[in-house]
């Protein structure tokens, strides 16, 4: 992670495609309790064939590790529909500061990141985009 902290735009090797701030789905605010994001629409032409691989690019810049007994766990979701949800498979935890970038094939047309915040004070701020193979 870069020394300029929060809106940085994180890990440039190894990316597939260009972070579109359209394609956002976490803006680097604080979060501190479960909670489903916002869905971001891949497009009229993203259905459910053919399978079409994205990367989740994100940088977190702050964590609460505080209590001991904190944890965070991120998982892509997907819809047809933007109101009916799956799993991705896409899911980890997060347990440190500093940037990611996770790849995963995605069928439907919107996502959307779970957040699944656990412990006595939980806190973390991140921003995360969605990047679509430019291929």
């Amino acid at each position: 992670m870069g020394a300029s902290g929060a809106g940085e735009m994180p890990v440039t090797s190894n990316r597939i495609g260009i972070i579109d701030d359209g394609l956002q789905l976490e803006d680097g605010f604080a979060i501190t309790t479960t909670e489903n994001g916002t869905s971001v629409d891949l497009g009229v032409n993203h259905s459910a064939a053919p399978l079409r691989f994205v990367q989740l690019v994100g940088d977190v810049t702050t964590i609460d590790l505080a209590s001991g007994d904190e944890t965070y766990e991120l998982e892509l979701e997907e819809s047809a529909d933007a109101s009916t949800w799956t799993t991705t498979g896409l899911k980890f935890s997060v347990a440190a500061v500093g940037d990611f970038l996770m790849g995963v094939g995605v069928k439907k047309r919107y996502v959307r990141l779970k957040k699944t915040l656990g412990g006595t004070t939980p806190s973390i701020t991140f921003t995360a985009w969605i990047v679509p193979n430019a291929a």
